[in-house]
């Protein structure tokens, strides 16, 4: 099992527990889907997480409680 980064590990402990999104391993076209989600964390007031290996299909800037990563075990973050 991988351990969780430094960077996951201080934000979840550093609020409520987040909503993650993630449109899927190989999504390359998941740009709507990102904005769209952060849309809903901020009309809901909710951290969020955005699980994706393609950055560039992130909004620029994420707000204050979203965060990007590529990869977070899934072990590390759900029961948060």
């Amino acid at each position: 099992m991988q351990s969780p980064s430094p960077e996951l590990t201080e934000f979840l402990a550093a609020g409520e527990p987040p909503v993650i999104f993630t449109a899927g391993t190989a999504m390359t076209q998941a740009s709507r889907f990102f904005q769209v989600s952060a849309e809903a964390c901020q009309t809901c007031r909710r951290r969020g997480i955005f699980l994706t290996r393609f950055p560039e299909q992130l909004p620029t800037p994420l707000s204050a409680g979203v965060r990007h990563f590529d990869y977070v075990p899934f072990s590390a973050v759900l029961p948060a």
